[in-house]
């Protein structure tokens, strides 16, 4: 208020203010989340984390060696189905795979299943890999 009316102006009103409401729920406490809405591709398109994933944690294969990062945990796309999104490094083209040069992001439902991530419908293994550029 200070800033607006200038120092005398406001120690004249003084008590007269009106008293700011201070009834803020969490008590007025910043809450911070480490859950991103969307990751970004270098080429500036955005791939949106299931609402309420966590993450980043590491993706192992059974050999145990780590080939990419997941957000586990969500309830994304229009059902509610979409559960994971994994973001996956780049990988050769072998047998029907294209390849991903620059890796690739897979959303999957809680049976693994890969999905839409807009619309959470299961997506054939031929398009439920969006490669990122």
């Amino acid at each position: 208020m200070s800033a607006v009316l200038g120092g005398a102006a406001s120690k004249a009103l003084g008590s007269r203010l009106p008293k700011p409401n201070v009834n803020v729920p969490g008590g007025g406490k910043a809450i911070v989340t480490n859950r991103p809405d969307f990751i970004v591709s270098p080429n500036g398109t955005a791939f949106p984390v299931p609402k309420g994933a966590t993450g980043p944690t590491p993706v192992i294969n059974l050999n145990g060696k780590i080939t990419g990062s997941g957000y586990t945990g969500g309830k994304g796309g229009a059902n509610g189905q979409v559960n994971t999104m994994r973001i996956m490094d780049p990988t050769p083209a072998k047998g029907n795979s294209p390849g991903y040069p620059n890796g690739y992001i897979k959303y999957m439902n809680n049976v693994k299943q890969g999905v839409d991530p807009y619309t959470g419908k299961t997506l054939p293994n031929t398009k439920n890999h969006f490669g990122i550029n």
